[in-house]
């Protein structure tokens, strides 16, 4: 493979990237938010935060309320295996 076959599906794969972006959005825009929980969310590296997030469409929905955070710790779902 050389350089231009390189570049060539790069730019493919990064069109391909961009395009499935903009579905996620679409179907994050659709979704009606209606079942969630409670987890680690991430917006940048180094940064995670508890967040309720969608169960279909895994968008961040907000922080949750003191009582969520209370169930999340008091269930162990925060915990490793």
């Amino acid at each position: 493979m050389n350089n231009t076959d390189i570049k060539n599906r790069v730019d493919e794969l990064c069109k391909i990237i961009q395009s499935s972006k903009l579905e996620l959005d679409e179907l994050r825009r659709k979704c009606p938010h209606s079942e969630h929980h409670i987890g680690n969310y991430s917006y940048r590296i180094g940064q995670i935060d508890l967040m309720r997030i969608c169960n279909y469409c895994y968008a961040p929905l907000g922080k949750p309320t003191k009582g969520e955070i209370d169930e999340f710790v008091k269930s162990g779902a925060h915990k490793f295996s």
